[in-house]
């Protein structure tokens, strides 16, 4: 029952408020057993809205006894899907006010962070032949969810949250230049260790996503400056692979930024990779 619980609150609210949720609110063993099994299994349903402040205690995992990590990953991908779903649609309040979210993400630790990074990278990436479209949900959904949700304090993004902000601007296909202006913010140099990490391998309809994507010169400037700001430049940093094709792909696309300072640098670290 309390897997379906989302469900018995639509059937019969005051018997679900009566029987289900007191249980749930609970600081006991029985309770976490009971999250657990809420999140391995009745996440599909959502959050309901009764059950968000315990739903964010939980998340934040500063009580005894704890959620598995694994449901605790579900539960705090679970809010972060809630919140993208809202800035869809006029009319839908999220489970967890903006506010809330952000502070609760902010007091998460990096290997939560990365996994948040991850659902909202896994949600753009996986849009193709859905509604609404790729760009549309980038404009509605990730934009401001980047902007109003995610903090901004560069000190909380990780190696991890990087590697997946890195992949975002390919994601996000026909909004590539704002979607590097959205993540910039939240890039790590050397987070990035092939051309398959920032989301170009591959062809679709017989052509290369490279060529798709990077398809106009200010396109190709947001790529060199993508690149700068994730290919790591000490000497012990490793080149990505398949650089020499992403600036190759920069140079055909806009010739005049072969004169650029950043793409001299990143073609040095290309002539002295072992992968080329």
């Amino acid at each position: 029952m309390v897997c379906r619980i989302s469900w018995f609150l639509r059937i019969d609210q005051s018997w679900a408020e009566r029987q289900l949720v007191p249980v749930l609110k609970e600081r006991s063993e029985d309770s976490i057993l009971l999250w657990d099994a809420f999140c391995r299994l009745g996440l599909t349903w959502g959050i309901p809205k009764v059950l968000a402040g315990r739903a964010m205690e939980i998340a934040e995992r500063t009580e005894q006894p704890r959620l598995s990590t694994w449901s605790r990953q579900r539960l705090i991908s679970s809010l972060v899907v809630d919140a993208l779903a809202s800035f869809l649609r006029d009319d839908r309040r999220p489970v967890v006010e903006t506010v809330q979210l952000q502070q609760l993400l902010r007091r998460l630790d990096g290997e939560m962070r990365r996994v948040c990074a991850l659902e909202l990278w896994r949600r753009l990436r996986n849009r193709r032949g859905k509604s609404p479209g790729t760009e549309e949900f980038f404009r509605k959904a990730a934009a401001p969810f980047l902007a109003e949700v995610w903090p901004q304090e560069r000190d909380l993004v990780s190696r991890g949250v990087g590697h997946f902000m890195a992949g975002i601007p390919a994601a996000s296909r026909g909004e590539f230049v704002a979607a590097v202006d959205a993540v910039e913010r939240f890039l790590v140099r050397g987070s990035v260790t092939s051309h398959i990490e920032y989301g170009f391998h591959g062809e679709e309809d017989g052509r290369p996503l490279l060529e798709i994507i990077i398809d106009t010169e200010e396109k190709a400037a947001a790529l060199l400056r993508l690149l700068h700001l994730t290919v790591g430049y000490g000497e012990d940093a490793v080149t990505p692979m398949g650089l020499d094709e992403l600036l190759a792909r920069v140079r055909k696309v806009a010739p005049p930024l072969v004169q650029r300072p950043d793409f001299a640098h990143l073609m040095t670290l290309v002539q002295r990779s072992p992968f080329e």
